[in-house]
């Protein structure tokens, strides 16, 4: 089993690929930090970008290889802490761009 960074890099590289309604968001842009919560289905990941899990066009195993869904292995707690450090270093670096 990969690590809990290297499958929230995957994650990372998929919604990357993903396509929104506003060409000028991206994924980043609409996690709201306050609400995420890896362990809710509508304020996890997954709920914040397609409005809930269960709309989300992964099945439960290409969720966990890509760090949105909890394995065996590890808990939410740090699959969310792994997130919200991504998101950060990413706005951090979108902003220092600008």
């Amino acid at each position: 089993m990969s690590t809990v960074s290297e499958r929230v890099a995957r994650g990372v590289e998929w919604l990357d690929r993903c396509k929104y309604e506003d060409p000028d968001k991206s994924w980043v842009d609409v996690i709201d930090l306050d609400r995420l919560d890896m362990a809710h289905r509508s304020r996890c990941i997954v709920g914040q970008v397609f409005g809930d899990y269960m709309f989300g066009p992964l099945s439960r195993a290409e969720a966990m290889a890509m760090g949105l869904q909890r394995t065996a292995d590890d808990d939410y707690g740090v699959l969310e802490t792994e997130w919200r450090r991504v998101i950060v270093e990413r706005r951090e670096s979108a902003a220092g761009a600008r």
